[in-house]
């Protein structure tokens, strides 16, 4: 629609580009920081000095601090378990790390049992392991089956989590052993081992022989959890989707608390337990360590300290609470309370700076309110320079930071002080400075608002209507030369609003009258002729010697269903002690809907035609000429008389 209309030579809207207004904003700001070289000179160097002074004064002190959630799972025992939380491999220096820091001969370490788990088997989703295991039996006949994975295990683990339990038969793991097995009592039957003659019976695994010194039951095995809920199996990758294994690969631990994810894990039927340093061997990768500490006074302060080096969280069972931990890195600025005195001194010196320019551009204050400019624009644009000397101090003192950190350092002048100016700080020390500058400009700005309307009410009021009249001489002037012109522009407005229910209102029977002088009114036809009423006495007797112009319509205000309808008229005529100007009185008579309605609605009416007062001033003495033009044939149009033309020298609305 508003293509349509402009098509159609009406310029109803005007806008600015925001990015125009700004870059306007900043070229005055400029142009008046030119002005005062001395004084923009002085108070950049201010700035300089200050944000020097900020970033030499405050430093980031990073730290850690332990965050904690709880889970709902068993204490199988007191200790911790350290594990991925995708449960990917481990550096094997984390067993190293772990077994120096509590396996040492000190007291406090004692009765503490540290073991780790190696895996076998797939590391990916969809990749299957097939680990092949053969035994001749006694009649030569061979038996083989296929492993799942190998599970890699310390004679220690039996203290930890209790796996021995699960034996039926035969032993568990000792120090040093290496080609020892203990198989589940399924496999030893697929390999067509039964009764006694499991234990000591030799198989391939691999091809290299293992000696059979167990058997363990799968069911059992499977119900014995860790701290995390979660049996000592390897993980099924091929049942575990790969959208949560990257989103727990892409998690940041130190930024956030972490839980454990649950996965589903390979049957203990199908699983292998070897010692830990075959799978190491064979190409296993460490999965998690355990270490259980003998009460739960000495767990809880090793735990908390341990954390603050560690760079995974971990699952913790204390008091018989399981928790998982982990460190978040958290950072705080030192060193504000040097700054608060430079801080206050700069900003007074902003304060005052842009309050003495304030009352030196009163005059020019007063021009940008005469072209137009709102309260809020004039303030904005000292916000503006404000931000000129922000950019201007806050950069240069940073360089100038770089450049001297980088002398010191080259020409060795301070041994053994070294300026970071590319830290955190840095940036949150420029910053302040600029918010500093900012903030200091907003008391200056609001004043310089003030000062383009100095009434206490900055915003035009309406008067209150008398029953279903309402009459009021609009807050607008114009020039005697523009006014024709200008009500032809209305006309043409409310006329494309005819036929239409987009927008804040629909018209009807619009109508333009104009009386030259003493001439009776004449008016063009296109609808039925509206009564203008009465207007204002002092209206009346400034017409007796100028011509006069009227526009009458009938509207309906949006929402329409609230049933506003009224006749509209817009009377021009000379103002009264004012050479060469026009007035605008608006009267406006309700003939449906409610009176509280009424009036809400009419002051967005109002609105609207109050920027079309301020469009107008937009437009080109060229068009404004057609509509003068197009007024006059509007109007003769009607009676045949010709109206007396104004001179065509450029005017303004007031």
């Amino acid at each position: 629609m508003r293509e349509v209309r402009q098509d159609s030579r009406t310029v109803q809207s005007t806008d600015v580009r925001r990015s125009s207004a700004l870059a306007t904003a900043f070229s005055l700001g400029i142009g008046n920081m030119r002005k005062r070289k001395a004084r923009t000179l002085l108070t950049c160097v201010t700035l300089v000095l200050l944000v020097f002074t900020v970033l030499s004064f405050t430093s980031v002190q990073t730290f850690l601090r332990l965050q904690t959630l709880s889970r709902d799972t068993d204490a199988t025992y007191t200790g911790f378990l350290v594990r991925n939380p995708n449960w990917g491999p481990l550096q094997k220096q984390t067993f190293q790390y772990v077994e120096s820091e509590f396996g040492s001969s000190e007291a406090e370490d004692r009765g503490i049992t540290i073991v780790s788990r190696s895996w076998y088997s797939g590391t990916f989703p969809g990749e299957t392991t097939f680990i092949r295991m053969d035994r001749e039996g006694p009649d030569g006949m061979n038996h083989s089956t296929y492993a799942s994975a190998i599970l890699g295990l310390l004679p220690e683990e039996g203290e930890v989590s209790g796996l021995d339990r699960t034996l039926k038969s035969g032993r568990w793991f000792e120090p040093g052993e290496r080609e020892v097995c203990i198989v589940p009592a399924e496999m030893a039957e697929l390999l067509g081992m039964t009764g006694d003659e499991i234990v000591g019976t030799e198989i391939l695994v691999f091809g290299q022989p293992f000696e059979v010194i167990g058997v363990f039951d799968a069911a059992d095995l499977e119900k014995i959890t860790d701290l995390d809920g979660e049996p000592l199996t390897p993980v099924d990758y091929t049942a575990t989707g790969q959208d949560l294994l990257t989103e727990l690969a892409l998690m940041d631990y130190d930024e956030e608390p972490v839980d454990m994810a649950a996965f589903e894990h390979l049957p203990a039927a199908n699983i292998l337990l070897t010692p830990q340093a075959y799978v190491n061997d064979l190409g296993g990768t460490l999965r998690s360590v355990a270490v259980r500490f003998p009460t739960d006074e000495a767990a809880a302060n090793r735990i908390e300290r341990f954390m603050q080096r560690l760079g995974i969280p971990v699952v913790a069972s204390v008091d018989g609470k399981v928790a998982v931990y982990s460190a978040m890195a958290l950072s705080s600025l030192s060193g504000l309370g040097n700054l608060f005195i430079p801080m206050v001194v700069a900003a007074l010196i902003i304060l005052n700076t842009m309050m003495n320019a304030v009352y030196e551009r009163f005059s020019e204050i007063g021009v940008y309110s005469a072209v137009g400019l709102a309260p809020a624009h004039i303030g904005a644009l000292f916000m503006a320079e404000a931000a000129m000397y922000a950019v201007i101090g806050g950069m240069s003192g940073y360089l100038i930071g770089q450049t001297l950190a980088r002398g010191i350092t080259e020409y060795q002048l301070l041994a053994g002080l070294n300026l970071n100016y590319s830290s955190l700080s840095a940036v949150a020390s420029t910053f302040m400075v600029m918010a500093v500058v900012m903030l200091s400009t907003i008391y200056p700005a609001r004043k310089a608002s003030q000062m383009a309307v100095p009434d206490v009410n900055r915003q035009w009021s309406f008067p209150d209507p008398e029953g279903d009249d309402w009459r009021f001489e609009f807050p607008f002037t114009i020039s005697r030369t523009e006014t024709l012109g200008l009500y032809a522009y209305l006309t043409r407005f409310f006329e494309s609003h005819g036929e239409s229910t987009l927008g804040n209102f629909m018209t009807d029977e619009v109508v333009l009258t104009g009386k030259n002088r003493s001439a009776p009114a004449a008016g063009r036809s296109g609808g039925r002729t509206a009564s203008a009423g009465p207007v204002e006495e002092r209206a009346s007797a400034a017409e007796s010697d100028a011509a006069t112009y009227e526009i009458s319509m009938k509207t309906w205000l949006a929402p329409y269903d609230t049933g506003v309808s009224q006749r509209v008229s817009l009377h021009a005529a000379p103002a009264e002690e004012e050479h060469d100007l026009y007035a605008v009185w608006v009267h406006i008579y309700r003939l449906s809907g409610d009176v509280d309605s009424w009036q809400r609605l009419n002051r967005r009416f109002l609105n609207v035609l109050r920027k079309q007062f301020l469009v107008w001033r937009t437009v080109d003495q060229e068009v404004k000429t057609v509509y003068a033009d197009e007024g006059r044939e509007m109007i003769a149009g009607g009676t045949g008389e010709v109206v007396v033309e104004p001179a065509r020298d450029a005017g303004q609305v007031s």
